[in-house]
């Protein structure tokens, strides 16, 4: 019975001297502030913005050649400068009437471009020479053959 009083002692003692210990190194550190820390001017969050300004007739092909993409770093604020070293890793042509979508690409971020070809879109098939054909059977149906 004396052991287990002796060793229960030692027990409440031992975790009564750690309780106190880290209070005590509580009280000494220093309080951490929850301040964010200040945006600089190389931290502002960018993003790219594409425009085309170039010609728009059936065959143009939109890739990083075409001189009327323009590809910009716009922030929050609206300030643009040039962005340099972009690239569109699958080119597209303009067709008339139709829509032509391509991805640029820069530092791992992308801006999706739309443009549309001038003109009227281009019907699927086209006819050269149309003829029609009309006769009766006879028992007098009446057949047309284009």
């Amino acid at each position: 019975m004396k052991k287990i009083i002796t060793a229960l002692a030692a027990i409440l003692l031992i975790t009564g001297c750690s309780a106190q210990n880290t209070e005590k190194e509580s009280a000494e550190k220093p309080q951490e502030t929850a301040e964010q820390p200040q945006e600089t001017p190389d931290e502002v969050k960018k993003h790219l913005v594409a425009e085309y300004d170039g010609s728009k007739e059936d065959g143009v092909v939109l890739d990083a050649n075409n001189e009327g993409i323009h590809v910009y770093l716009e922030d929050d604020n609206g300030n643009r400068e040039p962005a340099e070293g972009w690239e569109i890793r699958q080119p597209k042509t303009l067709e008339s009437g139709e829509t032509s979508v391509v991805v640029i690409w820069l530092d791992g971020g992308s801006v999706t471009l739309k443009v549309t070809g001038e003109g009227e879109k281009k019907p699927d098939f086209e006819v050269d020479y149309p003829v029609i054909n009309r006769y009766t059977d006879m028992i007098g149906n009446t057949y047309l053959t284009v």
